[in-house]
């Protein structure tokens, strides 16, 4: 390229004489030699320059079997840098620690959560770097082709990064694809097969990924991670379910003293919180089991020893040596969460017969559990009737009908969670799930979706970098916010100063006198400029 300019540079003297006709050809030449030099000429040279500038992939091989990946010492075998490459991105990775909040009863960050300070407080020498890292886990599995029939799920595993202002933690600019799990089959309880090596905060899953992250299974009687052992259950008709919610009340709440529900009053205690020291000491009785679905080793079907409780496996995070003593270490998502009660909610109400709760299988647990008398089915000649149920839409009578799945119950650990983690709009998965339908877009080939997946993110990385780097020209990073909450002036008084920017087409409404009468009355009675004036 140089060798080029020094070309044009010497002919200026030609430039000068020829005139201006001369000139345009001459610059017609610099455009093209610099076209030829700045700008790759095909897909193979712009992988090439991508790959040097740190922005390119490494596909590695991997068991079908899912038992091991084929990397660095096993690479042979037969049988990013990118958060602190900008001076503009390496100040925001510090906010953590100006910006955290200075009153105790204030939460905008998980940085004010108690997770984070008892973290801090057990590794200071880790804490006393701000450049430190503080990573979310967020694994989730989806079909990455438009045709839902096609039975397929890849599992892609995105990091986000906690050390950010709370406005950026979870923009998908800054979520990190670190690992893409291949389809068509879900890994399951598989899915360690990757390790992390990192300050990890906490992960954030819907609650069968959970189970496969935790090693806790998301079925049984002791499905609870929070309450262990001592999770609330019995059998039913065909499901198990979680009953037993008043002992989580104060012992002096009238509640526990109600008989509405089973003719019993309920004066147990909430069961007890179990410590790192006891749960390392569970994890002590889980048998070792190779990973991956080889029939010889982990693809075999176990029955669980008592002693292993709900255990299925010891999740790979406990190599990290801080992971035992984390207290927050898989988030409940509050999205699938309220998702699931509203949708049984609403369907028991509405009478859906796809999502209701009142099943004749639920009377028949009424009948068997001797309560709700006016509630069991009975017989009517030839036909099973089912008597009307009078929780619709009244206050009193909405209480009377309870339905205890395990979505319900998890409801009661979500407030302490909220004092551990911070802000929940930080630790839930609406923003992962967003994050994968743009993953979806890019697949482009439907023989190959990983590697479109792949090729896309990669591509879009490297334009997210250099648009850092274009302040004269509007970029995702410096373009207005589509919701901006600042004050908008548009008039003179107080009373219409808006919060909000107005969104849509503007319309004239013609309002009547006497409405028009009380608008005015408000105006003049609540505008602090025009106080003055009448007096």
């Amino acid at each position: 390229m140089f060798e080029v300019l020094e070309d044009i540079i010497s002919n200026d003297a030609e430039v000068d004489q020829l005139g201006s006709q001369s000139s345009n050809v001459q610059y017609d030449d610099l455009f093209t030699a610099l076209n030829s030099e700045l700008y790759p000429g095909s897909h193979y040279e712009a992988k090439k320059l991508m790959t040097k500038m740190g922005l390119g992939y490494q596909s590695i091989h991997v068991c079908k079997n899912d038992c091991a990946l084929f990397w660095n010492e096993n690479s042979m075998s037969e049988t990013c840098p990118r958060l602190f490459a900008t001076s503009k991105t390496a100040k925001l990775m510090r906010w953590h620690q100006s910006g955290k909040s200075t009153d105790d009863n204030v939460m905008r960050h998980p940085v004010d959560g108690r997770a984070w300070k008892d973290f801090d407080s057990k590794h200071t020498e880790f804490a006393d770097d701000v450049r430190n890292v503080r990573l979310g886990l967020a694994a989730d599995g989806f079909n990455p082709f438009n045709n839902m029939s096609i039975s397929y799920s890849m599992w892609p595993v995105v990091l986000t990064t906690y050390n950010l202002p709370p406005w950026l933690c979870m923009k998908p600019e800054y979520l990190m694809l670190s690992l893409l799990i291949p389809g068509p089959q879900s890994p399951g309880k598989d899915m360690d097969v990757f390790k992390m090596r990192a300050a990890l905060l906490w992960t954030v899953n819907n609650f069968p990924a959970r189970s496969s992250l935790s090693g806790w299974s998301g079925q049984g009687y002791k499905v609870c991670p929070t309450c262990n052992e001592n999770t609330p259950s019995m059998r039913v008709i065909g499901k198990t379910a979680y009953f037993g919610h008043r002992r989580f009340l104060p012992s002096t709440h009238r509640w526990r003293s109600n008989l509405d529900f089973d003719g019993r009053t309920d004066r147990k205690r909430p069961p007890r919180r179990f410590s790192s020291v006891d749960i390392m000491d569970q994890l002590r009785h889980v048998k070792t089991t190779i990973p991956g679905k080889h029939p010889n080793y982990g693809g075999v079907k176990r029955k669980r020893g008592d002693d292993e409780l709900n255990w299925r496996k010891k999740s790979i995070f406990y190599e990290l040596p801080y992971w035992a003593e984390i207290e927050l270490k898989h988030n409940l998502d509050v999205m699938h969460i309220e998702k699931n009660i509203c949708d049984s909610l609403l369907g028991t109400l509405m009478g859906d017969p796809h999502k209701s709760k009142d099943t004749d299988n639920a009377r028949r647990d009424l009948q068997n559990l001797g309560i709700r008398s006016e509630l069991h089915l009975y017989e009517d000649g030839n036909k099973l009737m089912k008597p009307a149920a009078e929780y619709t839409f009244s206050e009193a009578n909405r209480r009377k009908f309870s339905f205890f799945d395990i979505m319900i119950h998890l409801v009661l650990h979500l407030p302490e969670e909220a004092t551990l983690g911070g802000p929940v709009f930080m630790r839930w998965m609406y923003p992962f799930e967003r994050y994968l339908k743009r993953l979806k877009d890019y697949v482009r080939n439907a023989a190959k979706p990983e590697g479109s997946i792949s090729e896309g993110y990669v591509v879009d990385e490297a334009l997210t970098f250099c648009s850092r780097y274009f302040d004269d020209i509007e970029t995702r990073f410096n373009r207005p916010d589509r919701n901006d909450d600042g004050i908008h002036r548009t008039r003179r008084l107080f009373v219409f100063e808006s919060q909000c920017k107005p969104m849509g087409k503007q319309s004239q409404v013609y309002v009547e006198k006497n409405m028009r009468d009380r608008a005015e009355f408000y105006i003049l009675n609540n505008s602090p400029e025009i106080e003055t004036y009448l007096k």
